[in-house]
């Protein structure tokens, strides 16, 4: 059962209230039946201003037998980015990747060396980040999948944004 009681606060006002929370008292045999309005959906929106795209940029060797996948990121928002997350997945072996970070890294073409990395992405600038937790066979020629998020705050928090892409290196 549900009821519409005034309230008490503000007797102009009127809500729902679900009996099982509602301790009724008197007869309610002439009371009007009723149904519940339906539930309101929440609209989900966009955080205005942040914004950001993705590209896959390369194929990264560490050694013989370590491969990694690099992108290119745009902040084309206003919001500056913070952290980052990489879930590659190839489609032909089906193994996939993860890896998450509080920087942007730019790794050399061996994907070894780390040449240079930025602590965020302001708004108009490029970086990269990378699926550096490393794929076992040579990646070229494969289908892939790629899930970046960005967020506006260290560890994964604050506002955060997804983009997925598909690609063959």
């Amino acid at each position: 059962e549900h009821w519409i009681i005034k309230l008490p606060s503000n007797p102009a006002l009127t809500c729902w209230l679900w009996g099982k929370y509602a301790t009724v008292v008197g007869n309610t045999s002439g009371l009007p039946v009723l149904n519940p309005p339906p539930t309101p959906t929440p609209a989900i929106t966009d955080t205005p201003g942040a914004s950001f795209t993705v590209v896959y940029y390369a194929i990264e060797v560490c050694g013989a037998a370590d491969w990694g996948i690099k992108f290119q990121i745009t902040n084309n928002g206003s919001v500056t980015w913070e952290s980052n997350r990489v879930v590659a997945t190839d489609l032909v072996s089906s193994e996939s990747n993860t890896e998450t970070r509080d920087f942007f890294p730019n790794y050399n073409e061996t994907g070894c060396a780390l040449t240079s990395s930025d602590t965020n992405l302001e708004p108009g600038e490029v970086g990269f980040t990378s699926s550096n937790d490393f794929f076992v066979a040579n990646p070229a020629g494969h289908s892939f999948t790629a899930t970046i998020r960005v967020c506006s705050l260290e560890g994964m928090a604050g506002t955060c944004l997804d983009k997925t892409i598909t690609f063959t290196p």
